[in-house]
């Protein structure tokens, strides 16, 4: 059976009170037997009114103990949230150390290949220099041995230009380059007739060459080309000129005339390609000389 409701049985207690002051109000004007009924009516009553009191107070204690039930309840949830919170509290904690370290591990990664790329490159630069400095003291060593090829002995000492000629050649073989510079250089001035004028100029320029001053020996190699083109040391001269000017940092005009070089087909020829294509390598982001348009022809005029 279903238990009424609090609000019911208010209702019933507050009726049953109306119907009493009803009764004691209609009971002074009744009779003794009324007042007897009325009497006993009361009790009825009054027997109703504390059974749905005690009725209330169960019904009071079992609301209550069903509160205290939820609350105890509530307490055991409200614990296991606690708990639960913390443990996902902790496990984000560990998730961010694990991101954290991720993070350092990925940039020591990339300082690491950052700094091996650092390092590839150097290395890369060094061997070229080294290369080119090899390649140097080759072309050095190669000018070196046509002069000791050379024989001294075999030059004229007859006259003043002989002697003076002789004398600057052996210096120069000697390893006295400067003092073989400023020999030749004298020759050429006061013996301007001479046939042998266009030799010392190049000897003059591959001495300074061999001492490492490109800029004097480019004067001097420049002068042989353009003063003594159809010389049988004219290519020498050009061949050295090329490798002056690279060597002072001219690469533009040096790749030009070891192309020319080539395109002449000269017994620099194999040299110069392998210059251009060391030059190539080496500074690629060297601009060729832009290509000249072709010029339109225009069709003659028809004559009327």
């Amino acid at each position: 059976m279903n238990r009424p409701s609090t609000q019911t049985q208010s209702l019933r207690v507050l009726n049953a009170l109306a119907g009493l002051c009803l009764s004691l109000i209609l009971g002074a004007c009744a009779t003794s037997g009324d007042v007897k009924k009325l009497t006993k009516a009361n009790q009825v009553q009054d027997q109703r009114l504390t059974a749905v009191e005690q009725s209330s107070g169960r019904e009071f204690d079992q609301i209550g103990q069903t509160l205290e039930s939820i609350r105890r309840q509530l307490r055991i949830t409200e614990g296991r949230l606690l708990n639960m919170s913390n443990k996902i509290d902790q496990l984000l904690k560990e998730q961010a150390a694990i991101s954290e370290g991720q993070e350092k591990t990925a940039a020591r990664s990339a300082s690491v290949r950052r700094r091996m790329g650092k390092l590839e490159k150097v290395n890369a630069l060094e061997r070229r220099e080294q290369k080119k400095e090899l390649d140097a003291m080759r072309i050095s060593l190669a000018e070196v041995e046509k002069l000791m090829k050379s024989s001294i002995a075999g030059l004229p000492s007859k006259t003043r230009a002989d002697k003076l000629f002789r004398e600057a050649f052996s210096n120069m073989v000697g390893g006295q380059l400067d003092v073989a510079a400023d020999m030749f250089g004298k020759f050429a001035i006061t013996h301007k007739k001479d046939r042998r004028v266009p030799e010392a100029v190049y000897r003059g320029g591959q001495s300074f060459f061999l001492m490492r001053k490109y800029d004097h020996a480019t004067v001097l190699f420049l002068e042989m080309a353009d003063k003594y083109p159809k010389h049988k040391l004219a290519a020498d001269a050009r061949w050295m000129l090329a490798r002056s000017l690279e060597e002072t940092g001219d690469l533009k005009l040096a790749r030009e005339l070891y192309a020319q070089l080539i395109a002449d087909n000269t017994i620099h020829k194999a040299d110069a390609t392998r210059r251009v294509y060391f030059i190539n390598e080496l500074y690629p982001n060297l601009k060729k000389p832009p290509k000249q348009a072709p010029q339109k022809k225009t069709p003659p005029r028809k004559r009327r």
